[in-house]
């Protein structure tokens, strides 16, 4: 009987935490001891369980594996991508980044603790910002929350975007004054198949304006 570990898992692991597998659908990791990892490094496609080399134990763990929905039965050979073989990061286990991407912004609020109306931090060279999602996909981050300022002001938004995604870090969260969302940025979202949740402030009737400055 051959295994193959599902197309939505990935062998990961990182310093003091080893033995993982992320789903990439919800953008989760799944830590398990040794023996069960041992097992799954087996399911791919390549190993026959029911030969005399491999201990029952192994095979009884094979077993639980597809139970818990993890692994499949499989033809021989049939095999897994090479992003579901085993990648161990250099660092502890970091799973979400918080990320202020500028200090500029559309909006003059009065509480802004940041003078990002007038752009008094700035922001980053776009060389600079790729850099940086060189790392967060270098430590192994499985999902981003964007803020600002306002994220959406930079010129080069779509270009984070995309390369956060291509790193395979989920954008779960943008917040945003809202006074750039609209269909057009939504149907953007919807073209790479991102859907994440955005958290705008509404300061209420007679006062929202009054706070924000415009």
């Amino acid at each position: 009987m051959y295994y193959r570990i599902k197309d939505k898992y990935r062998l990961r692991g990182w310093e003091l935490l080893p033995y993982a597998l992320v789903d990439s659908e919800t953008h989760r990791a799944v830590f398990m001891d040794k023996e069960a990892f041992d097992a799954l490094v087996l399911c791919d496609g390549s190993v026959d369980f029911y030969i005399p080399l491999i201990p029952q134990s192994v095979r009884d763990t094979a077993l639980k594996l597809s139970e818990q929905g993890y692994i499949e039965q499989c033809s021989p050979g049939t095999g897994i991508s090479e992003d579901q073989k085993y990648k161990r990061y250099p660092n502890r286990f970091m799973e979400h980044a918080h990320w202020s991407i500028t200090g500029k912004c559309n909006c003059k609020c009065r509480h802004c603790y940041l003078s990002a109306a007038e752009g008094r931090y700035g922001e980053l060279r776009h060389g600079d910002i790729m850099k940086i999602i060189d790392e967060l996909g270098a430590c192994g981050v499985l999902t981003c929350s964007i803020t600002g300022g306002e994220p959406l002001v930079r010129s080069d938004f779509w270009e984070i975007v995309d390369g956060l995604t291509e790193r395979g870090i989920h954008i779960d969260q943008i917040y945003s004054n809202g006074l750039l969302v609209n269909e057009r940025l939504l149907e953007k979202f919807e073209q790479r198949g991102l859907y994440p949740e955005f958290n705008m402030s509404f300061d209420g009737v007679g006062y929202h304006d009054w706070l924000r400055g415009i």
